[in-house]
């Protein structure tokens, strides 16, 4: 499947009075799975706007900004700049993309996993986000604890057990120099090092499109 966004924000089902705050600035981008088999963002939708884990009177919306599903499919579900409910106290600096599979023994589909890498190049670039702040959920500090081995003991394995997070950092960093090599912005090796060069790279890409920030992300 080729890459497309696919929005619908304005078809979900949200909360009937409640609505979300807005955020300026956004650091992270925090990778979630859905830990189960629906695959549906309207299912999960009507969740979390009623009683649910997160908030006993429901949330404004679903809390996932982009919702992706096991054969790639990238839906966009709220605006980048809402203040959604997905990861506690790194709410009003991120951004949430969950993939909709159950995150046990098994890694996400290849088709889901390649649409991942894609999208999370758009928003880097899009929302300047550097590759070592795109972290899984289990990576927020107050999910796991430090046991006396070193090792830690994680709350929840989000975004999927064998999702190797370091290796996915890497082969983001890779696509992101390719994309702006393309652009005629990065000018040294593709190495997967996010180094000054790639930084600057990363900052100086402007879009040409005049259009808001979410059209332009749902139709590069």
């Amino acid at each position: 499947m080729d890459y497309r966004v696919i929005d619908i924000r304005n078809k979900l089902p949200r909360h009937s009075t409640k609505k979300w705050k807005k955020k300026s600035d956004i650091k992270r981008i925090i990778v979630h799975c859905t830990a189960g088999t629906n695959q549906d963002p309207f299912l999960t939708a009507r969740y979390h706007i009623g009683p649910n884990h997160i908030c006993k009177t429901g949330c404004p919306a679903i809390v996932y900004t982009d919702y992706i599903t096991r054969d790639g499919t990238i839906y966009h579900c709220n605006n980048y700049d809402d203040w959604t409910w997905h990861a506690s106290l790194y709410n009003r600096s991120s951004v949430g993309i969950t993939m909709a599979y159950q995150g046990l023994d098994n890694p996400p589909p290849e088709a889901q996993r390649r649409a991942l890498m894609k999208h999370l190049v758009i928003l880097c670039l899009y929302l300047k986000v550097l590759p070592k702040n795109v972290i899984g959920h289990r990576e927020c500090p107050w999910m796991s604890t430090l046991l006396g081995n070193g090792s830690k003991r994680f709350i929840k394995w989000c975004p999927g057990k064998v999702v190797n997070l370091v290796q996915m950092r890497a082969e983001l960093t890779m696509r992101l120099q390719r994309r702006l090599a393309a652009e005629g912005l990065y000018k040294g090796k593709i190495d997967g090092i996010f180094g000054p060069l790639s930084r600057g790279a990363l900052y100086s890409f402007n879009p040409l499109s005049k259009q808001n920030l979410d059209n332009r992300i749902c139709s590069d």
